[in-house]
């Protein structure tokens, strides 16, 4: 079109970054809330609050985090502070952690599992696979079913 003496406009190129400047960028991010939508949704929160009570709300942000960036707990700080409604979550220093961890006893994670299993059976109807009134006999070939 150019050759014809029509103008063509250029498309603007756009913006790149390099790794490292997106790795410092303040955006924040809000896939931890929308994570923390869904266990509360599901029941997880209250599993975790019934069998937990005064680790639940750290438990739950440590698996966020596992969940979310499958990084060791070492890059835990940085991520804190890049994600949006964790302002008030406070330093899970790796001491806070190694306690968290090492507090749960085997009663409160088998407390857990119970609950959770209770939630989800509350939630969730699984009823048998048959219909009433149809029943499927299976013979071997060529051998009859007396009944």
């Amino acid at each position: 079109m150019a050759a014809a003496g029509v103008t063509v406009e250029e498309a603007a190129s756009l913006a790149t970054f390099t790794a490292d400047e997106l790795r410092r960028s303040t955006v924040l991010e809000f896939g931890t809330m929308y994570l923390l939508h869904i266990a509360e949704q599901i029941g997880l929160q209250e599993a975790l609050q019934r069998a937990v009570p005064n680790l639940s709300a750290e438990i739950l942000i440590l698996a966020c985090y596992l969940v979310i960036t499958c990084d060791p707990f070492l890059y835990r700080e940085e991520w804190i502070s890049k994600t949006a409604g964790l302002e008030d979550v406070g330093s899970l220093s790796s001491q806070r952690i190694s306690e968290v961890l090492q507090t749960i006893t085997l009663d409160q994670r088998e407390g857990f599992y119970h609950a959770w299993c209770q939630l989800r059976s509350e939630q969730e109807y699984l009823g048998p696979r048959y219909h009433l009134g149809v029943v499927v006999l299976r013979t071997p070939p060529g051998r009859g079913v007396g009944l």
